[in-house]
């Protein structure tokens, strides 16, 4: 788990098996990093398609900047 402030940040796996990050109710794709192993991340919130910019910077598994206001509704996870 990733911890910032007050937000709780969440590793998880989507169902391709893929590496995603989960914060409240919003989820975030990695979307690049600089190169194979390198610790610095960029992830991109899953409707970055539709305009949503929302985006988190991790460096080694601590989360160093989150940007940006979700542009649609939180999904219900429960």
């Amino acid at each position: 788990m990733i911890r910032m402030k007050s937000n709780e940040i969440t590793l998880i796996e989507s169902r391709r098996g893929k590496p995603m990050l989960q914060m409240g109710e919003y989820r975030y794709y990695k979307h690049s990093s600089n190169r194979e192993g390198h610790p610095k991340v960029l992830w991109v919130c899953v409707k970055w398609c539709i305009g949503c910019r929302s985006s988190i910077k991790t460096f080694e598994n601590q989360v160093i900047s989150i940007n940006g206001t979700h542009k649609h509704e939180r999904k219900n996870l429960s």
